[in-house]
């Protein structure tokens, strides 16, 4: 199983460029995020509440990746360690692509609390793995909203 061509951080493979796998997390992204509450009205001469359901809309989300980093050496994580921290400084969201959902999400990088139990585990290979979460916001959650219509073997739309 490869580990390249399934996140891309703004285009750049997290594997290949950061040595970054992401272990677990990702699929949060395919949960709906929490529904924003309804304007609503009590009417006080009317039984129950009046609520406006004719649009609906969604919170931002937050969805922690549990990820590691495989490297040759020190010099060469701490070189990933800097990139990855420069791409996140940049201005604006930072688009996340996750090839098995087939779709980007435009994110920003929140907190990473984990490496408050960060160390380095030298391998017997000499390479050097460490392990972390990335909490990352979505602000704006993306949907391909694709109408569905049932229809009968005729083909006619059947109306529910």
């Amino acid at each position: 199983m490869t580990i390249s061509k399934l996140y891309f951080l703004d285009g750049r493979d997290l594997w290949d460029t950061f040595n970054i796998g992401v272990e677990s997390g990702s699929d949060d992204f395919l949960k709906i995020p929490e529904r924003k509450d309804s304007i609503t009205h009590n009417w006080l001469d009317e039984d129950g509440t009046d609520v406006d359901l004719s649009r609906t809309f969604f919170k931002s989300r937050e969805v922690n990746l549990h990820c590691f980093s495989q490297n040759a050496n020190r010099e060469k994580f701490w070189e990933n360690y800097n990139s990855l921290i420069t791409l996140f400084r940049k201005p604006g969201s930072r688009r996340l692509t996750i090839t098995r959902h087939n779709k980007d999400y435009f994110v920003y990088y929140k907190d990473n609390n984990a490496y408050q139990s960060f160390r380095f585990t030298v391998m017997p290979s000499g390479s050097i793995l460490t392990k972390f979460t990335l909490t990352l916001a979505e602000p704006k959650p993306t949907f391909e909203y694709q109408p569905t219509f049932l229809t009968d073997e005729a083909g006619r739309f059947i109306i529910t």
